[in-house]
């Protein structure tokens, strides 16, 4: 019993520490199941953060998406605007535009580009001017070329004709197009269409010279009866002393007295005439050294015989030379116009015109807009009846005039004023009612200054060649070749020109030398000259004229054996010439 009952306690606590274990195991298990339950629950809370935030950055980018698109499509139609725009503009464009790539493809062109040249865009984006230089004649893409070698922007006028010969000018702006990271990307033009403008200019330049020309001759109309009165005195002097010469019975020294009058009466002629033409004709423009005080010595012979007595003439010089880079005769205008407005401000009153001539300093940023430098000043004074302060203002103003109906074309003076301003100088004037004007004229001063004067002192050089003389006044070809003869020269006349050509065909080398007039009947000295250098090219020729131009130098090819001599012949002058064209021949 005792056994079986410590068996049962045994048993018992056996059991009782079981369970024991088994409460520790299960309260074990019960706070990992917490514990686990609580991590699962961070883990949740975790997912729950995760997904949150998840679904936020999935909120915020599609709203980024949305405002993306939508400032795209904002974009999109402000660039489809602009692109509007900018063609609308390239469109109505002054001009003719065109884009190019580097290798001077068309990769953009305008309506007008387009409508000028008769094409279509498909017919020239993509291509060059060589793919289409059969089809149309287009601009000259060397300077495209010469831009994109460059980098820099060039512009020139061109004139061009199209392939129906319909002749265009246009002046041309070409620009290299590069990127902001200096990268070339073609070159752009635009071409302004200037054929009405040029037109223009051409014809504006034709009415400046016929009002120009108008001008010098309602001037040389005014000095007619001075110049009559000039040449009566000088033919009363030849007519005079030949007659006495040829008729009375004189000494030796008397009569070379008499023909050394006459000589001189020619030469005032010669000189007379030279003022003349000078003035009155029309000529190209030659810009050279001249002094302007020799200009204003031949403006003074002009003058002197048509002012009246009353009126003194005065030349005042501070300096000895006067020189410029100006036209001859163009200055000479000037003074001519000058000086004669003067003397009729004066009238038949008694007065002065005083012209002086002084060395001026200009400064920079001087009032007269002139550079800085040296220049002469001219001022040109009459003591008439002055101008009223209210019209000076217009005094240089195209068709102004102060004078009374037909009494002058108002041209004057704005040709003046033009004429000085093309020369970098400037001209003003000053005047007081009743006491008198004062014209000062502002012209660049120059140092260097060869002035060339003709050789008439030299003995005559002689020489033994044969020589055709042909000119269509008989008392010119007597005298030339009674001079020819005496100094050597064996000498054919002749008064017809085509009589001439039929003598030199005769035998084309005969004659070392031909010596033709200008103007002639029939052919004329060029004509003659072209048609005996057929026969041959190389024989020395003389071409004599009044009206002396240089461009007759640049009539034939070969210059060395063309010589040009004023009329009327200065006899040393003619034998220098002739030495000259056979020491070259030789």
């Amino acid at each position: 019993m005792g056994n079986f009952k410590d068996e049962a306690n045994q048993i018992i606590e056996n059991e009782s520490i079981e369970i024991n274990l088994l409460k520790q195991e299960n309260a074990y298990l019960s706070s990992r199941l917490r514990q686990l339950q609580n991590e699962l629950d961070i883990v949740h809370l975790e997912n729950e953060n995760i997904s949150k935030k998840y679904l936020e950055v999935v909120n915020d980018l599609e709203k980024s998406v949305f405002l993306k698109n939508k400032q795209l499509q904002k974009t999109q139609q402000v660039t489809k605007e602009w692109y509007y725009i900018i063609n609308l503009m390239l469109d109505n464009a002054p001009g003719l535009l065109y884009y190019k790539s580097t290798d001077l493809k068309y990769l953009q062109v305008n309506h007008k580009f387009l409508s000028f040249f008769n094409l279509s865009p498909s017919s020239i984006i993509g291509k060059t001017n060589a793919d289409l230089i059969n089809n149309v004649q287009l601009f000259n893409e060397r300077s495209d070329e010469a831009v994109i070698n460059r980098r820099v922007p060039s512009q020139n006028e061109i004139e061009m004709l199209k392939i129906n010969g319909e002749k265009y000018y246009f002046s041309l702006c070409r620009i290299p197009i590069i990127d902001s990271k200096n990268n070339l990307l073609g070159v752009a033009c635009l071409a302004l269409d200037v054929t009405a403008k040029i037109a223009f200019e051409e014809e504006k330049r034709a009415l400046e010279e016929q009002l120009c020309q108008s001008q010098k001759n309602e001037s040389l109309g005014a000095l007619a009866s001075g110049i009559a009165h000039d040449f009566n005195n000088i033919l009363s002097s030849i007519i005079g002393y030949t007659e006495m010469a040829s008729t009375i019975e004189l000494c030796e020294e008397t009569r070379k007295k008499y023909i050394e009058e006459v000589l001189k009466a020619g030469l005032r002629a010669k000189e007379l005439t030279k003022q003349i033409l000078t003035f009155s004709r029309k000529k190209t423009i030659n810009q050279e050294a001249i002094d302007l005080i020799d200009v204003i010595e031949d403006v003074k012979k002009l003058l002197r015989p048509i002012l009246p007595s009353s009126i003194e003439l005065e030349l005042i010089k501070s300096i000895d030379k006067a020189v410029t880079f100006a036209d001859y005769t163009q200055i000479h205008q000037v003074f001519m116009n000058i000086c004669t407005n003067a003397y009729q401000a004066i009238g038949k009153l008694k007065g002065k015109i005083t012209i002086s001539f002084n060395k001026e300093i200009i400064q920079d940023n001087n009032s007269h807009g002139l550079a800085q430098g040296s220049y002469i000043r001219i001022d040109i004074s009459d003591t008439g009846e002055g101008i009223e302060p209210e019209k000076l203002k217009e005094i240089f103003e195209p068709y102004y005039t102060s004078k009374n109906q037909n009494e002058g074309t108002g041209l004057g003076l704005s040709v003046v004023k033009k004429i000085i301003n093309s020369y970098k100088g400037h001209i003003r004037v000053a005047s007081e009612k009743n006491k008198g004007t004062t014209f000062t004229l502002l012209l660049p001063q120059i140092d260097s200054y060869n002035q060339q004067t003709e050789n008439s002192k030299y003995g005559y050089l002689r020489g033994s060649q044969s020589i055709l003389f042909v000119d269509d006044e008989q008392s010119v070809t007597s005298l030339i070749k009674d001079f020819l003869s005496y100094i050597g020269y064996n000498v054919v006349t002749c008064c017809d020109s085509t009589e001439a050509l039929k003598i030199f065909e005769k035998d084309p080398t005969f004659f070392h030398a031909v010596i033709s007039d200008m103007i002639m009947p029939n052919l004329t000295g060029i004509e003659l000259i072209e048609k005996i250098r057929i026969l041959n090219p190389d024989i020395p020729t003389i071409l004599a004229s009044g009206f002396y131009d240089q461009s007759y130098q640049d009539l034939f090819p070969d210059n060395k054996n063309l010589k040009i001599i004023k009329k009327p012949y200065e006899l040393n002058n003619l034998s220098l010439l002739l030495y000259d064209l056979f020491t070259n021949d030789e």
